[in-house]
């Protein structure tokens, strides 16, 4: 893979007819900020061969992800851009925890060996570092995520820490501005704050059970169709009975996806953990195949698994990994609202009624008619007896009547 670097390296030199040591000055000024970046020192009595292999590896990137999107075509000749288990390797390998490289280093670079005006179509705008990335990094064409609806919906240029975490943060739904103001048109007050962190510290919120066990407090799962949910499977609500979910495909790219935003999360202190949170639910969620039965049954889980047990290990295992705290999480209302519908129990007696007796369409014709066999036996009870109980209103009713006077 060396020397494809060096090759992609001398392609971009000689197509922009920037300078190496114009690179290599670009990339010294941001040093100190990229080591910072690297919980490990990395060639600290060695500076210059760590710029220069920031250098190296940053172009390499660059100019591979330019060749996927099309912004520069790769040669005709070129084994890495006409092979396509080549890219899925490629783009596995970007995603990588231990490979990424700071993208402050990536943008400069970008920057640096940009587009010129006369190569590029003047009817397109050109494209952002983040933009060209997204193109490679779509998970599936399936779901929807191609990275011109990925724009378009996000309506901004995201940027990251580096690749795995603007991967990630593409997922997010696109967040409205929260008012700095209170309701009463005035900034909110401390007190404000103050009731506000007490409610969120007094209310304990618990994780909830398998989705096996809250369909017999008559919790279901459907399908949530949204504007979100075309290029994210994070928005999930809660309502009357009805967790709404969006589609989440788990094939070999998105479960290795997972694993680098899990692990990222949990070691970055910075970072919010959305990701980890919305794993933790899908592990309360999913205890044994039978749940992962009922998630694919609502059309909320498509796997390429052998089984629906492999399906259920694997959650399980990544779960266990992703450490959250549930009064933080982004889906804490959810478990507010799942827990206290599960332990409603009007809500178990319900579910179990519709269980027994409305099953099935045969079920439900049973229970009616018996309640018709019921309410008709009732009613000629009630006309055998009521005679007896009023004898002088039945003598009345059929005395003969009074003979005129002649």
């Amino acid at each position: 893979m060396e020397e494809h670097k060096w090759r992609f390296l001398a392609r971009a030199i000689a197509r922009t007819g920037v300078g190496l040591d114009r690179l290599i000055n670009g990339v010294k000024v941001l040093e100190t900020q990229a080591r910072a970046s690297y919980s490990e020192a990395i060639l600290n009595d060695k500076p210059n061969e760590f710029v220069e292999m920031l250098v190296l590896d940053g172009i390499f990137v660059i100019e591979i992800l330019r060749g996927f999107s099309e912004v520069v075509p790769f040669d005709k000749d070129d084994l890495l851009g006409s092979m396509q288990w080549m890219r899925c390797r490629l783009r596995d390998d970007f995603l990588c925890l231990e490979n990424q490289i700071p993208y402050i280093v990536l943008q400069k670079l970008y920057q640096l060996t940009e587009m010129k005006g006369r190569e590029w179509l003047p009817s397109r705008r050109m494209p952002t570092l983040s933009q060209t990335a997204l193109h490679l990094f779509k998970i599936s064409d399936e779901t929807g995520r191609d990275p011109e609806t990925i724009r378009g919906a996000l309506g901004c240029d995201i940027e990251g820490l580096h690749l795995l975490d603007l991967v990630r943060k593409s997922y997010f739904p696109q967040q409205k501005q929260k008012p700095t103001v209170s309701a009463s048109g005035n900034p909110p007050s401390g007190a404000e704050n103050v009731l506000s962190v007490w409610d969120c510290l007094r209310t304990k919120v618990p994780n909830i059970r398998s989705i096996s066990k809250l369909r017999r407090a008559g919790i279901v799962v459907k399908l949530r169709v949204h504007q979100d949910c075309e290029r994210s499977f994070l928005p999930v609500k809660f309502k009357r009975g009805v967790i709404w979910m969006p589609l989440l495909e788990l094939d070999d790219t998105m479960c290795a996806i997972l694993l680098n935003f899990i692990a990222f999360e949990q070691c970055y202190k910075g970072t919010d953990k959305r990701m980890s949170e919305y794993v933790k639910f899908l592990h309360c969620l999913i205890d044994m195949h039978e749940d992962v039965d009922l998630l694919c049954e609502a059309e909320i889980l498509r796997h390429h698994f052998g089984s629906q047990r492999e399906v259920a290990e694997f959650v399980n295992r990544l779960g266990m990994a992703a450490e959250v705290d549930n009064t933080k999480s982004y889906l804490r209302d959810v478990y507010v609202g799942v827990d206290e519908h599960y332990k409603n129990k009007f809500h178990v007696y319900l579910a179990e009624v519709r269980d027994t007796h409305f099953r099935s369409p045969w079920t439900a014709l049973s229970l009616l008619a018996a309640l018709i066999v019921l309410a008709l036996t009732v009613g000629q009870t009630i006309y055998t007896i009521y005679p007896y109980y009023h004898p002088h209103e039945e003598k009345h009713s059929i005395a003969p009547p009074p003979k005129p006077y002649p």
